[in-house]
């Protein structure tokens, strides 16, 4: 039986602990009298230029080597077939060992190898370190004897990221921009070639230029490799519009006013103010609010982002005229008028009409050479172009002259049973107008007059007596005219040759007639006129009025009529015969209203009547003797249908 199985067939035989102590024990003895440290290499960190250092880790396995522990010196080699990263350029130099690496049986050991990265500034990329572990007699190399790590360049070459063009309206300077990736510096050239920079940084300013312009821009940077490239920029030069003509305009009074103006290119804009405030309206006429005052208004033009300066365009308002008084003016009756009328500024202008037509004259005065009527004409005012929103009406008044009339004069009795001993004065005169008399002298004084214009001669003394009549209706410049008129006076003693009887009434003419009349008034006497008079008929019941008389004696109208002898030489008449001719107009029945009873008894009827008319009830359509009257009618006591009878009459 060798070792081994000896030591395994104690150990199995106690209990766990034991066991475990046993199999410790065991291995102890046996590790460590059979092999040597295991060595291996592992990539643990990449390393990065200027910045974090590579590292590979060297570990010494447990339970190998001695059992004390101890330190050994490991060595190693680049694999340059593998690694793309050189020393010295791109690392600092190795040594090829690692000495003194400390382990403990148990645990076992490490070490690291540190790759410290050069940075070198130049753009080379990343590359590749393989590190390889050599054999030696103090240690056993393990499976993993290569690793490889990535060394980061951490140099990038600079590109040109955004780059923002300008432009600016007419001549001038011009800001241009642009951004870098990863640094450098941003130079900008005038031309594609040129090796002096014009200017350095993000935003570039040109020199003033007049029209579009390309620049360049590039980014510079100090590390090796980087190839810088040109971009051009174009800084846009706009042509600046301008405004090439306006067109100021007015109005007369209050309202809203259009102006004009036209520019070299672009949109026209309107604003009330020479700089700042929104705009009014665009194009080439404008149109303003309703203004009360000259008003300056502004405009510009606008291509894309450039605008011109503004233009001052009046808007003026002119004040129209008025008519601050006028003078009418009247005559009395037909000739020259002149009228006049004032203005607060301008020319004055006389119309016949209060719209359209021409204008009949100028000035403060218009003088009218002849009129025959009262006439209004119209007046306004221009000033400025600009004319009174409405004529102002001025009358030229012709007053008519009242006319007293022709007069004639008269004779009257004193004693009213010799003749007439009134006098109506306003027979005396025609074509008079309207006016007064007055008691002017004669034999007595302080004669009356009625209020009919009427003078009563009765007892009075006999002469000559003047009355004097004058209009009222006269306006100024125009006068109320008089005119007088004789009354001569006497008893008019003279004989009457009409008598004192009246011409009898002939009592068998009716003087009733129906719906028709018709009738000679001479048929209403027999009597004949006394010798030196004839039969006079009159609608007057004064047989002195004459102009009363009739001449045809046949008449169609009722009334009364007075039937007289007349003597016209002494202008005398007999007492008078009064006829009345009454005219009725035969009544209709418009309406019946039959009636019913049960039984014996009284039944009422009704019917109804045209206007004027009156209605009488009949037990027989021939019956003469009426048994009642009215629109309501009982009948007697019936005991049978029968028939009752009416009739209207008037």
């Amino acid at each position: 039986m060798g070792l081994k199985k000896l030591l395994e067939s104690y150990f199995l035989s106690k209990n766990t602990v034991l066991n475990f102590l046993g199999i410790a024990v065991f291995f102890l003895v046996s590790f460590n009298s059979m092999q040597a440290q295991t060595v291996t290499i592992t990539a643990d960190q990449d390393g990065v230029e200027g910045g974090l250092p590579g590292r590979f880790l060297v570990s010494i396995a447990p339970f190998s080597g001695d059992l004390g522990g101890g330190e050994i010196d490991v060595l190693y080699e680049i694999v340059a077939s593998s690694s793309t990263a050189e020393p010295v350029v791109d690392f600092v130099a190795l040594s090829g060992e690692i000495e003194d690496v400390s382990y403990s049986f148990l645990f076992g050991g490490s070490a690291f190898i540190v790759i410290d990265v050069i940075d070198e500034l130049v753009v080379d990329g990343d590359k590749q370190l393989t590190i390889r572990l050599l054999p030696d007699d103090d240690y056993t190399l393990g499976a993993s004897t290569e690793a490889t790590i990535t060394l980061f360049d951490n140099d990038v070459c600079p590109t040109l990221g955004t780059t923002t063009p300008g432009s600016r309206c007419g001549p001038g300077t011009v800001t241009l921009g642009a951004t870098s990736n990863n640094g450098g510096t941003i130079n900008w050239y005038i031309s594609l070639d040129d090796v002096a920079p014009i200017g350095t940084g993000n935003s570039f300013t040109t020199p003033s230029i007049a029209s579009t312009t390309t620049f360049y821009v590039e980014v510079e940077t100090s590390l090796i490799g980087c190839t810088p490239l040109r971009t051009p920029v174009l800084a846009t030069v706009n042509t600046l519009p301008n405004i090439s003509g306006n067109t100021p305009s007015n109005r007369c009074g209050t309202g809203t006013v259009t102006l004009g103006a036209t520019a070299s290119a672009g949109t026209l804009n309107w604003y009330a103010a020479p700089t700042g405030g929104p705009i009014l309206g665009t194009g080439t006429t404008f149109t303003t609010p309703s203004i009360t005052t000259t008003t300056t208004y502004y405009v510009d033009a606008t291509v894309g982002d450039c605008t011109s300066a503004r233009t001052a365009v009046l808007a003026t308002v002119n004040p129209a005229p008025t008519i601050t008084g006028t003078t009418p003016a009247s005559r009395c009756g037909t000739g020259p008028i002149t009228l006049g009328a004032n203005a607060s500024s301008g020319t004055i202008n006389w119309y016949a009409a209060e719209t359209g037509g021409t204008s009949l004259a100028t000035g403060t005065t218009y003088n009218i050479p002849n009129i025959t009527a009262t006439a209004t004409y119209y007046v306004d005012a221009t000033a400025n172009g600009c004319t009174t929103p409405t004529r102002t009406a001025v009358t030229a008044t012709v007053n008519i002259q009242p006319s007293a009339g022709t007069p004639s004069n008269t004779t009257s009795c004193s004693d009213d049973d010799n003749g007439t001993t009134t006098v109506d004065l306003d027979d005396l005169l025609t074509g008079a107008s309207p006016g007064n008399w007055a008691y002017t002298s004669g034999t007595q004084g302080n004669v009356p007059i009625n209020g009919q214009n009427v003078v009563n001669f009765n007892n009075r003394p006999d002469g000559n007596y003047v009355f004097t009549f004058t209009t009222t209706g006269a306006v100024a410049p125009c006068s109320n005219p008089s005119t007088s008129v004789t009354i001569s006076v006497s008893d008019c003693e003279a004989p009457c040759d009409a008598g004192s009887a009246a011409p009898v009434l002939n009592t068998g003419v009716s003087t009733i007639f129906c719906d028709v009349l018709s009738q000679d008034l001479n048929a209403y006497t027999n009597s004949t006129p006394p010798v030196g008079t004839t039969l006079k008929w009159s609608t007057n019941a004064d047989p002195l009025v004459t102009n009363a008389h009739l001449v045809n004696t046949v008449v169609t109208a009722p009334g009364s009529y007075f039937g007289f002898f007349f003597d016209a030489t002494n202008t005398c008449a007999s007492p008078v015969l009064t006829v009345n001719l009454q005219r009725n107009i035969t009544p209709t029945i418009n309406s019946t209203t039959p009636g019913s009873r049960c039984d014996e008894g009284t039944v009422v009827l009704g019917a109804t009547v045209s206007a004027g008319g009156s209605l009488l009830w009949f037990d027989t359509p021939t019956n003469t003797e009426q048994i009642g009257s009215g629109t309501s009618f009982t009948t007697p006591s019936i005991s049978e249908t029968r028939d009752f009878f009416v009739e209207a009459t008037a």
